[in-house]
């Protein structure tokens, strides 16, 4: 389900959709980090991902 404003002409706007499932998921949400940084330990390996550009002006691929 696709944002009523959606636009494929308009970066970055309205730029999200609800995805809904035929049957429950079996899989757990990812943990966040705590809002006090606590998580995070000098040395200690970290994945992050996320969907935004890291630089300006790149074309980003279409989800369908």
């Amino acid at each position: 389900m696709n944002h009523p404003n959606y636009s494929e002409n308009v970066l970055y706007s309205d730029d999200f959709m609800v995805v809904e499932l035929e049957r429950p998921s079996k899989f757990q949400p990812v943990k966040l980090a705590a809002a006090d940084d606590s998580d995070f330990k000098p040395g200690k390996m970290a994945t992050t991902m996320g969907w935004a550009p890291t630089r300006k002006r790149v074309k980003t691929s279409r989800t369908s």
